[in-house]
């Protein structure tokens, strides 16, 4: 049409509802409305004959489309964070046997909308059960406050620390002991986080009792001194010479009489020239060894050394030391000396000396001699 223009403009306008941004997706429920819009002027009146049109002054018309309405949907998900597998463990911790020990997850709901999530776990070696643990807001595992868990309602993008604890049996003294922690969405049971695995090493239980008793056995020095080859100190816990019989002096042997123990509540009474036998016995009560482990024992003050001796209840020899640097396997003499300590190890390795390589193996038993006389 002569004198005449159209303008057309197709403007495409989204209308949205409200909503607030989270990492795990828009809200479930979020409506979401779509309308576009044509928009044009329509033409202006014919002019006359000869007269050029003039500027389109008529105002726009818009006409809209059919709106689309959608509303997102509820989407499910979690996140158990760290990963692991059995081989390669996300965490590891080492746990004393006899103790607790705790492996610390952090559980997500990766959803867009609330839910649970359920919990269980799987345990690899241990015959004890996990307890799982929500922890209490302060980061810090308390079970007195961290309340026992089996499942955990989340907000969408909330996340919350989970402790997995288990007791670590006395016997499992350096074993390797994967933990998984699992997490199934109660919304969406497809959504399962498996892959969670921790470990478990168990440590030693370090632990000891040293026991120590004192022995009369008269004032016959040679009832504590064998005539055997060496001249080796008695390590057993009675005199060589059967008591009654002929001591190697030309004297008797007397029974030895227990003058204290550690029941013993007071002093006991001694006399000049009386022999006494300290024995000290040392016992690894732990489920592994004790590295190191040297007993020792003090010629006490108005004593006089006469000789030493000792065992173990193993098959490892023991070593004597009157410094606790110079090991031998003999018992070195303390015939007369005063004031001096006397020390034995068990040589575990073999190499004719004690260091941190050498241990007192699990419920072994070290017992030390020590002879002395009253001045």
């Amino acid at each position: 049409m002569k004198g005449s223009s159209l303008k057309a403009v197709l403007i495409v306008t989204a209308l949205l509802g409200a909503s607030s941004a989270l990492a795990d997706g828009t809200p479930a429920g979020t409506a979401i409305s779509n309308v576009a819009t044509l928009t044009f002027q329509p033409p202006m009146p014919p002019t006359p004959p000869g007269t050029p049109p003039g500027p389109n002054t008529n105002p726009p018309t818009v006409i809209p489309s059919n709106p689309i309405n959608v509303v997102v949907d509820k989407v499910y998900n979690l996140l158990i964070t760290p990963d692991g597998t059995p081989a390669a463990p996300g965490q590891t911790v080492t746990g004393v046997p006899g103790q607790t020990a705790v492996l610390t997850y952090t559980v997500k709901n990766t959803s867009n909308t609330a839910d649970t999530v359920n919990l269980s776990s799987a345990v690899q070696n241990f015959s004890d059960p996990v307890t799982l643990r929500k922890d209490d807001g302060d980061n810090v595992f308390d079970a007195t406050k961290d309340t026992a868990a089996t499942s955990l309602s989340l907000a969408a993008g909330e996340s919350v620390r989970l402790y997995a604890t288990i007791t670590t049996p006395n016997n499992a003294a350096g074993t390797s002991n994967p933990i998984n922690v699992i997490g199934t969405s109660q919304g969406d049971a497809s959504k399962v986080d498996n892959n969670n695995w921790g470990n478990v090493t168990t440590g030693n239980a370090a632990g000891g009792t040293v026991d120590k008793s004192a022995y009369s056995y008269g004032t016959d020095a040679s009832c504590l001194v064998p005539t055997g080859p060496g001249g080796t100190p008695v390590a057993a816990p009675t005199p060589l010479a059967p008591t009654g019989t002929p001591a190697p002096s030309g004297g008797t042997c007397a029974a030895p009489v227990l003058l204290a123990d550690k029941t013993t509540t007071g002093p006991v009474k001694i006399i000049p020239n009386e022999l006494i036998q300290y024995r000290v016995v040392a016992t690894n009560t732990g489920n592994g060894p004790l590295s190191n482990a040297i007993l020792r024992d003090l010629i006490p003050a108005n004593m006089r050394g006469v000789s030493i001796g000792g065992s173990f209840s193993g098959t490892t020899k023991v070593l004597f030391s009157l410094n606790g640097t110079t090991w031998s396997a003999a018992a070195p003499s303390i015939s007369g000396q005063e004031g001096v300590t006397v020390a034995i190890a068990v040589d575990s390795n073999g190499d004719n000396t004690i260091t941190a390589e050498d241990s007192l193996p699990a419920q072994g038993v070290l017992t030390l001699l020590l002879n002395t006389q009253v001045k």
